[in-house]
């Protein structure tokens, strides 16, 4: 930083010195446009404000392009990241199905081969403990009582 400041001032006082000691009057053209009586020095200041609008075109142009990286390099590791947390979320949830119906077998197993007490009478999984048609899970109320 104390090196670019170092540059700026020396910059400065050269382009100083360079237009204070050119006083002679030129003849200029650039695209056409014809500068007449213009001092070397003014010349010299044209040319170093046009390298200063230059250089700040390109410095705009260089954080635009860094600022699109970064923001593409986000992009990719949220979209990474989401991909590996859906898979990981799909498994969870395969998982939990095949947890869900083992279980459920596993029940409906043991309800069927399970006399209710008191009788000797197996059940089929479709009747109650009770011997009404409701299923079980109604006459305690059901998965969502209401």
């Amino acid at each position: 930083m104390v090196l670019g400041l170092l540059l700026a001032i020396a910059a400065g006082v050269f382009a100083a010195g360079v237009v204070a000691s050119n006083t002679a009057h030129v003849h200029a053209e650039a695209f056409g446009v014809s500068l007449s009586n213009v001092s070397v020095g003014g010349l010299f200041l044209a040319g170093a404000v046009t390298a200063l609008v230059f250089a700040l075109g390109l410095f705009l142009l260089l954080g635009g392009a860094a600022r699109a990286r970064r923001r593409r390099v986000e992009r990719r590791r949220i979209v990474r990241d989401s991909t590996a947390q859906a898979s990981t979320l799909t498994a969870e949830k395969e998982r939990l199905e095949r947890e869900l119906e083992e279980e459920r077998a596993r029940r409906s197993a043991s309800t069927a081969s399970r006399p209710p007490e008191g009788s000797g009478r197996v059940l089929r999984p479709e009747e109650s403990a009770t011997g009404s048609d409701v299923p079980a899970e109604e006459e305690r109320g059901g998965f969502f009582r209401r």
